[in-house]
């Protein structure tokens, strides 16, 4: 049959607005109209259809519009006959019960706005029926949802759109069974004087159209009914235990096969969670509710069961007593882990319904409370703490300690700086080059665990360290990023940086802020990020990166793309510096060594230097004009300086350090050098190698005696570190008479 599914929608509906059971008789169609055949007669069932108060008809596209509608036409002039003009149906109700009118209905822009359903019960007299949301329906099929009623009618709030419209009949037992009902849909005036148009912005119209299509009359056959019962008050109530019961008034008709009660903690409870069942058929009864929940409130209900289904009595509510046990202590916090300052909520989980509680809070504020669940517990101070909680009831009280239960931790100053953004690379479909570079601009090494992204894309960031002046990489596709930049990244877990801009947000793993900003995709911020290959920049970390302004795009040129597009960053790496002198450092491994030992020399400059110029004195080879240089060996013992000059093309830079090298003689050298001291230079504290016993003395390099020692051991440590960094004489005489000097460096 066509349209089937709207009268099945109807109904279900119509049958769950006014709230039958489920246990009840299905409604059945007595009689449909669904003029698909361009005529009056029912597709379904028997009656009649007709126009009334000087209205025509014609035929016009139905709900749905592959069907046919009867389309009627010619209604009141303005301001005269209202609620006489529209459609008649007879429909005999006998054998049925709990009639449920639906229809549905266009309106045309000038059509009558206000509509009413009228029935009669014995043919001649009409009676308005009073439409609400408890009893009826009015959906704007276009929009979804109610289109409401006014005084009892359903409104029409547009022009040109369908109407899914019912009326329930149930409590008008006058309708059922009954061979002369019938009913009307007429216009009626919007404002008690004339007629208003469907359409607001247009005008009533005589020729304004209703359209009508599925008008369905549903009821339930009289018959064999469910049973009638009454459900009994509650008595004996315990804490875990009641005793309910009820009165089977009648069979239905039918046979009763059982009864009982059900209950729950919702309304309406069924049989189909907890319930008893009891022997016997009509009558009163008794049934005992156990393995009830202490303190908790209940709904009970009596029930019958025959052949057609079940019925139910009236919900009667009850509530368990609180068992004669004392309490259980129990409690959780919100958080265990926060850093100073924050707050903890402490939830009660005690059982056996305490009447008081007693917190305490060790290191917190407040540091008490007699509340169930505390609030907003703050803590001030770094530490684990304890929580204790004594609950108390008429039976007794018992109180739980949790040791060290909330640790408290300094807030890390991660100055952790968003400080590149590749947003909307050049690429067609799907981006692949999408990053965030993450800066530590803070003096001190960053333990990134649990750290997540919280506005953007979705991230949780692995134990990874950022030490000072290090960059961290996301990105959504990390292969792509190791393929086109040569860089490491961690995969973001979802998400996609918004073309057109958007908030970034990084948090701690206490959920504080760390850094966030919001990029745009026009000025001040660089437009040239926007699908033209390059990224977005911040190449002072100092600055405000919240501002446009301080923003600049890449000028790296990575790779061209297949599509010809140049790719522009500098992930990982910070901003080129154009115009920057290089800066020379290096260091040598060792520093202090033997005769004949060599230094492997690592170069620490930067500004990308593009000339080196090395000199070794002392060393071999002496000079060197790279920026690796061979292993230098030195041949011959003493104190020996490095330099290292670097150039670019916006500067010179040179590092000299005096004294950097010290060759030592070794234990042989005592017999050509009289003694041996190291390390030299050294940070004041020298090793002093002897050959016999001896007197040692400590020279300004004017001549002043700083200390004399005097010492039997071959092996002596002096420390100098009292005295000023600089250079000094350390004179050896041994018993024979014989004098031996070294230079001293202390730095």
């Amino acid at each position: 049959m066509k349209k089937s599914y709207l009268f099945i929608k109807m109904l279900v509906v119509a049958i769950t607005a006014f709230g039958f059971s489920v246990a009840n008789l299905p409604a059945q169609v007595i009689t449909l109209w669904d003029f698909d055949l361009e005529n009056l007669t029912p597709t379904t069932g028997t009656g009649t259809a007709a126009l009334i108060g000087g209205t025509t008809s014609t035929w016009a596209g139905g709900l749905p519009s592959t069907g046919r509608g009867w389309n009627t036409s010619t209604y009141p002039a303005q301001g005269t006959a209202a609620g006489t003009a529209g459609t008649q149906f007879n429909v005999s109700t006998v054998g049925w019960n709990q009639v449920i009118i639906s229809w549905d209905q266009r309106h045309s822009n000038t059509s009558a706005n206000r509509i009413r359903l009228q029935y009669t019960l014995n043919g001649t007299t009409w009676i308005d029926f009073v439409a609400s949301d408890a009893n009826a329906t009015n959906i704007n099929t276009t929009t979804t949802v109610t289109a409401g009623f006014d005084n009892g009618r359903y409104i029409a709030d547009d022009g040109d759109k369908w109407f899914n419209r019912s009326a329930n009949l149930g409590s008008i037992t006058g309708a059922n069974n009954n061979a002369s009902f019938a009913f009307r849909i007429v216009s009626e005036f919007f404002d008690g004087a004339n007629y208003g148009p469907a359409k607001t912005t247009g005008t009533y119209g005589v020729s304004g159209t209703w359209r009508f299509d599925n008008v369905t009359v549903n009821g339930t056959p009289a018959g064999p009914g469910l049973p009638e019962v009454t459900t009994s008050a509650v008595t004996n109530i315990t804490y875990n235990s009641a005793t309910g019961g009820g009165n089977v008034t009648s069979n239905g008709g039918a046979a009763i096969t059982g009864r009982g009660v059900c209950w729950g903690t919702s309304p309406s409870p069924t049989i189909t969670g907890a319930h008893t069942t009891e022997a016997g058929t009509t009558g009163t009864f008794t049934s005992q509710m156990t393995n009830l929940e202490y303190n908790t409130q209940y709904y009970v209900r009596a029930y019958a069961t025959n052949a057609q289904g079940t019925g139910y009595g009236l919900d009667v509510t009850f509530t368990t007593t609180v068992p004669p046990f004392a309490p259980v202590v129990d409690f959780e916090a919100s958080n265990l882990e926060i850093v100073v300052g924050q707050s903890v909520d402490f939830t009660d989980l005690s059982t056996n319904v305490p009447t008081s509680w007693n917190w305490s809070f060790n290191g917190a504020n407040p540091m008490t409370s007699t509340e169930q669940n505390p609030q907003n517990i703050q803590y001030n101070f770094a530490g684990l703490y304890t929580v204790c909680l004594t609950a108390t009831n008429a039976y007794g009280s018992d109180t739980d300690c949790k040791e060290a239960y909330i640790n408290v931790v300094e807030q890390v100053d991660a100055q952790i700086v968003i400080t590149e953004i590749m947003y909307n690379p050049p690429e067609s479909g799907t981006d692949s080059l999408e990053y965030i570079e993450l800066y530590n601009n803070g003096a001190t090494a960053v333990n990134m665990e649990n750290f997540y992204m919280s506005s953007g894309v979705e991230f949780t960031f692995p134990a990874v360290t950022i030490n000072s002046g290090e960059y961290l990489l996301i990105a959504v596709n990390a292969q792509a990023m190791q393929n086109t930049f040569g860089k490491t990244s961690y995969q973001w877990t979802s998400g996609a940086l918004s073309n057109s801009g958007e908030a970034i947000a990084l948090k701690d793993n206490f959920g504080v802020l760390v850094d966030s900003l919001f990029y745009d995709d026009v000025m001040p911020w660089d437009t040239l990020a926007d699908g033209f290959g390059y990224s977005l920049v911040l190449c002072d970390p100092d600055l405000d990166n919240s501002l446009g302004e301080n923003w600049g795009h890449d000028t790296t040129l990575i790779a061209i793309n297949a599509g010809g597009d140049s790719i522009w960053g500098n992930p990982g790496t910070g901003c080129p510096q154009a115009g920057d002198p290089p800066v020379a450092d290096f260091e040598g491994t060792p520093t202090t060594i033997t005769q004949g030992s060599s230094v492997q020399f690592t170069d620490l400059s930067t500004g990308n230097p593009s000339t080196y110029l090395w000199t070794f004195e002392g060393g071999t080879p002496s000079t060197w004009n790279t920026a690796v240089p061979p292993v230098i060996t030195y041949n011959s013992a003493g104190v020996f300086d490095v330099t290292l000059v670097v150039t670019n093309e916006w500067g010179i830079s040179t590092e000299l350090k005096s004294d950097y090298i010290d060759v030592l003689v070794g234990i042989d050298g005592r017999e050509s050098r009289g003694f041996n001291v190291y390390p030299n230079p050294s940070n004041g504290v020298f090793n002093v190698d002897l050959k016999s016993d001896a007197t040692l003395r400590v020279y300004t390099l004017l001549g002043d005696v700083l200390t004399v020692i005097t010492t039997d051991n071959d092996s002596f440590k002096l420390n100098m570190s009292r005295f000023e960094k600089g250079m000094y004489l350390l004179e050896v005489e041994y018993a024979d008479g014989s004098k031996h000097t070294q230079r001293l460096v202390v730095r």
